[in-house]
């Protein structure tokens, strides 16, 4: 059965205060202290802790080297070197049979009270704070057994051989795990006369916890652990350093991945150069104009967010000219605004873009006229910036970049040692740390529903319509969620939770090519890459061009817009980008090469029911230069998730 992540907010604070509490206490009385084993309930005992562990750097080289000669390697095998001494442990392949029935969510939470069993509590906590719901948004039952809830060890991602591998040739090094949970119903079957019970899954609770060695946990965010990839301790406050070595691991080891190559040349309006461009000047506090600015060489950061409601600040050709004074930028600006000034300030940063300061917002003629402009140049606005910052905290542009300044944070982290050290410097054991996903799980719905598996999937951000060009054109990305931060680039992804960047894992000569990490789950918003960037241009030929076109139409008709009229304003990158890679032309978001194929456009499936958008275009278009009519023969002129299926040669005539 296929799940489906719902439609709904998340509530951060449990709805059973009391129960948390009790709970919440019994894990604060058994904080662990170095060498203290976990108390665990003989059901969680039964768990394959050691399915969990993470690859040292000689299981990535020694994976490499037999590929390269051809050896044959299982990847699927987990790694318990740097665990338990040799002999202790028999690696086998990690499948179905090692999910493990927990019971009920209320046999949970008493043997979390009555047993003292810590894991019991995790599970208990995070199902609880991630929503606690199933199927259709409703609330998992307590005292319902034939709900069931099981603990599972899902693949969450894996190294392949080098950037723009692909699962389908077999490039997997290795695969990482989690420990998530499954939420599954007893249901009486009868099959050829035989009356059974069959379990239906109606959710998942992907990435409750990953693993690591304790002794690693508290390290700073400099320290090298003997698990790579493994779990460590998120700061209250974001560690302003580690963004920076993102940052210079990028500039550094991914010039093949994520660098505008001098000869870059896209359709027209996607050059870098622009006539005239706006900045925040975040050292002056106020509005810079640049002309005749070439964006490539000019370093800046961009701005994608959610205004969630009418700004009560906004530039317009009214008082564009007071806003160019020193110091002119009023105090009440969005927190969001604010934060990223501030975030840009201490980053290095002297310019910053944001659309709500930067572009003409008013009514006028002289305002239109600027608006048109602008939008123009807004693919190569987002491309040539040296990095985007994605705020993802919340719906409005008043929900700020959390972690940057001290309280915006609340969530803490549980580690619960579950194998033991045996003295031996080799030999770390094994501890699990609660992950600062606070997403809703995957569940079973039919409408409005996104596949995903962490906050920035879930989150109002990603269900925006503008903001979906904003992510497919930036080459770099500095994510802020609720409870992390996160970096997306063509070349790696980083979290503060995992240690996804040991230095010598990009350094030149640990492999031929530097690994690439691939996320599960291919409508995951970290799995896409970059449309027209350089490894996008790589992987693009004109058979996968038409996937990838599907499954962005997919993609963006799926999300929301305020002014319907927008459409094509808000989907016009995206079609440079792929005029780009492919030479391809479109009209009104058709390929004029496969023109009459794409015209049996529909509807993504039976349970979306398409409406006729009776918007105007929000710019001049065609040759009549005035709003017009979206046309009806287009996926365009209609509002709802659409397919657009080009790709298949048996449709050609």
């Amino acid at each position: 059965m296929t799940l489906f992540l719902p439609d709904f907010q998340v509530s951060r604070q449990p709805t059973t205060s009391n129960i948390s509490s009790q709970v919440s206490q019994n894990l604060s009385r058994r904080h662990l202290t170095i060498g203290e084993m976990a108390h665990l309930c003989s059901i969680c005992k039964k768990i394959p802790f050691l399915a969990l562990t993470c690859p040292t750097a000689s299981d990535i080289r020694s994976a490499h080297r037999m590929k390269k000669n051809g050896q044959r390697f299982d990847p699927f095998l987990p790694f318990e070197g740097s665990v338990l001494p040799a002999g202790k442990w028999s690696a086998t392949r990690q499948d179905e049979t090692d999910n493990v029935e927990l019971g009920s969510l209320g046999r949970i939470k008493a043997r979390a009270s009555n047993e003292g069993c810590q894991l019991c509590a995790l599970f208990y906590k995070t199902i609880k704070r991630r929503g606690g719901v199933y199927a259709n948004r409703r609330p998992i039952p307590e005292d319902d057994d034939n709900v069931i809830i099981s603990a599972v060890i899902s693949y969450y991602a894996c190294v392949m051989e080098e950037m723009g591998a692909s699962s389908l040739r077999n490039d997997e090094l290795v695969f990482l795990r989690r420990l998530g949970a499954y939420v599954t119903v007893s249901v009486d079957t009868e099959i050829d006369g035989v009356k059974r019970i069959a379990q239906e899954s109606l959710g998942s609770y992907t990435n409750i916890a990953q693993s690591c060695h304790i002794d690693d946990f508290d390290s700073n965010s400099s320290h090298e652990p003997r698990l790579l990839f493994s779990a460590r301790k998120r700061p209250d406050t974001v560690d302003l350093g580690l963004i920076k070595r993102w940052m210079d691991i990028c500039h550094t080891q991914h010039e093949l991945s994520c660098s505008i190559e001098d000869d870059y040349e896209g359709p027209p309006g996607s050059s870098s150069h622009i006539q005239l461009i706006r900045f925040i000047d975040v050292e002056q506090n106020c509005i810079s104009v640049l002309r005749d600015v070439d964006l490539a060489t000019t370093p800046y950061l961009a701005l994608s967010y959610c205004w969630g409601r009418d700004q009560n600040v906004k530039l317009d050709a009214e008082n564009s000219q007071a806003f160019q004074r020193e110091q002119s930028l009023p105090d009440d600006l969005p927190q969001t605004i604010q934060d990223a000034i501030h975030l840009a300030r201490r980053l290095g940063f002297k310019h910053l873009w944001v659309d709500v300061l930067c572009i003409f917002q008013g009514n006028t003629t002289t305002d239109e006229k600027d608006r048109a402009a602008q939008l123009e140049k807004m693919g190569a606005i987002y491309r040539e910036s040296n990095v985007t910052i994605v705020a993802a905290c919340g719906p409005t542009a008043d929900a700020g970049l959390r972690g940057l300044s001290p309280g915006s944070r609340t969530f803490k982290q549980e580690i619960i040692e579950v194998v033991a050290r045996d003295g031996h410097p080799v030999h770390g054991g094994l501890a699990l740390v609660s992950s600062c996903n606070s997403s809703p799980p995957w569940t079973v719905v039919h409408q409005n529903a996104y596949h995903g598996g962490g906050d920035l999937e879930s989150s109002t951000w990603n269900s925006r319509a503008w903001t979906f060009q904003e992510w497919t054109l930036s080459r770099r990305c500095l994510i802020f969620t609720p409870e992390q931060v996160l970096w997306s680039c063509d070349g790696a992804i980083f979290c503060e939770e995992s240690h996804f960047e040991p230095p010598h894992l990009y350094e030149p000569g640990f492999t031929d090519l530097p690994p690439y990490i691939q996320y599960f789950h291919s409508d995951m918003v970290l799995a896409d890459k970059t449309i027209d960037g350089p490894l996008g241009r790589w992987t693009t030929n004109r058979n996968n061009l038409w996937i990838k076109l599907r499954k962005a139409i997919t993609a963006y008709t799926r999300r929301n817009m305020s002014c319907q009229g927008d459409i094509y304003d808000a989907f016009k990158g995206v079609l440079e980008a792929f005029t780009t890679v492919s030479g391809e032309s479109f009209h009104w978001g058709h390929p004029r090469s496969r023109f009459e194929m794409s015209l049996m456009w529909n509807s993504l499936s039976f349970a979306y029911r398409l409406y006729r958008r009776t918007a105007q275009t929000t710019l001049p278009m065609t040759a009549l230069n005035k709003n017009v009519q979206l046309p009806s023969w287009s996926w365009m002129g209609w509002v709802g998730p659409v397919n657009m299926t080009v790709d298949n040669p048996r449709m050609e005539t």
